[in-house]
């Protein structure tokens, strides 16, 4: 037995120390599986271009993030395999970035690549980006009037930028940060959540499995929440803005007393001073015209000033 254990204790030592070795080496590459289902390592490729002006923007990828910022020029910058790099073209006054093919690879435990997260992917919250990237900037204060992105299994982050009519849809996560007033916002995060912060919107759409609002105006509006939590922070509202949540909690933080608002939940709730047990309802102010209406099946509602 103490034979034995010598023995497992040495293997698991080397296997540490070469674990080391690999990573400090970059042996923790991208591997894809080709026709013959054999691996092969992924080479990755960077990609520049200088953009001219453009009013419009397209982005359908399968598996990139995307981001658009605020930058000195019209550019795309994109970091993927060779095989699978997006094209980048103009249609008029439009940029039109497609991804004809998935990598289809395995990410390692590539650190090198992305320090802000695992397996390549971090948080879209920090700057650590991961080996499949795009990103799209534009000129300060350049007001795009149509954005359409797409990414199957990424996520997507645009900041500083202002848009007139945005539809974004993802497979993770979908972060949308000081962009002044969007007059048409559509988002729908399959398999993510949905950030927004300093930002006006216009009878937006929202679909995620969570949803979080800081400092966000909002003019009517519908969220749905799948999975987790619905919260606002220091938002505004006026119209009637819906939430339906079927997977958790609705959280409301520096509320107006002023507005009017609706709670149903099936555990406990809290409308200001007001409680209710399990499958109550809440109500204050039902004639104002500004109304925020929260329904949850799956867990309770609270709804405080600051």
């Amino acid at each position: 037995m103490k034979r034995t254990l010598k023995i497992g204790l040495v293997v698991l030592v080397v296997g540490l120390i070469t674990l080391v070795a690999g990573w400090y080496g970059h042996g923790f590459q991208d591997v894809t599986f080709n026709q013959h289902r054999r691996p092969e390592l992924v080479n990755t490729k960077t990609v520049k271009h200088n953009m001219a002006a453009f009013d419009d923007l397209q982005v359908d990828v399968k598996d990139c993030q995307v981001r658009l910022k605020q930058g000195d020029k019209y550019s795309v910058s994109m970091r993927t395999t060779s095989k699978s790099v997006p094209t980048v073209k103009m249609v008029g006054k439009m940029l039109v970035i497609k991804q004809a093919h998935p990598t289809n690879s395995v990410t390692g435990w590539s650190f090198g690549d992305n320090e802000g997260g695992l397996f390549g992917f971090g948080s879209i919250t920090k700057d650590g980006l991961p080996n499949r990237t795009i990103v799209i900037t534009v000129p300060k204060d350049k007001h795009l009037q149509q954005v359409k992105m797409h990414t199957e299994t990424g996520a997507l982050r645009l900041t500083d930028v202002n848009v007139s009519d945005l539809t974004v849809s993802a497979g993770d996560n979908i972060s949308l940060e000081k962009m002044g007033q969007v007059s048409h916002l559509q988002a729908t995060a399959n398999d993510g959540r949905v950030e927004m912060s300093d930002l006006t919107a216009m009878n937006p759409s929202v679909t995620a499995e969570s949803v979080s609002l800081s400092n966000v105006t909002l003019n009517q509006g519908t969220f749905k929440v799948t999975d987790d939590t619905f919260t606002m922070q220091n938002d505004g509202f006026s119209g009637i803005v819906n939430v339906m949540n079927n997977g958790g909690d609705n959280k409301v933080w520096g509320a107006d007393k002023n507005k009017g608002y609706q709670l149903h939940g099936e555990d406990e709730s809290t409308l200001f001073d007001q409680h209710s047990d399990s499958d109550g309802t809440l109500q204050i102010n039902p004639d104002a015209p500004d109304q925020l209406r929260l329904t949850t099946t799956a867990g309770g509602n609270s709804v405080q000033a600051n």
